[in-house]
């Protein structure tokens, strides 16, 4: 999936189609769309001859986005869960809309 968002940019930026891209690197404009949208895993070779294409170093194919920056999520904005009885409750300390790779969560008993 990196390396098909990767490639998606890269064309877009040079303002190529799938088709005249295929001509590039010798690879079928199927597979190239597969690659873009998710469907299909590149092989070495493959992300080797897309490299060579657009003239970029290999790993720049399989480089992962740079995360997007910090957000502050205020006390005020979490969404707080209180049991029946208020002896218990929680929040989370991560945005809800966002999907985080690690969840933190306050917990007072």
């Amino acid at each position: 999936v990196v390396v098909g968002a990767n490639l998606r940019d890269l064309r877009v930026q040079r303002n190529l189609t799938l088709d005249q891209l295929a001509r590039m690197t010798g690879i079928s404009r199927t597979l190239l769309g597969q690659v873009e949208i998710g469907q299909a895993a590149p092989s070495v070779g493959v992300v080797w001859k897309i490299a060579q294409a657009f003239d970029v170093p290999f790993s720049s194919l399989l480089a992962s986005p740079a995360p997007q920056g910090t957000h502050v999520l205020r006390a005020r904005d979490a969404r707080k869960l209180v049991s029946a009885d208020g002896r218990f409750s929680s929040r989370a300390l991560f945005p809800l809309d966002e999907r985080p790779e690690t969840e933190f969560y306050e917990l007072a008993l």
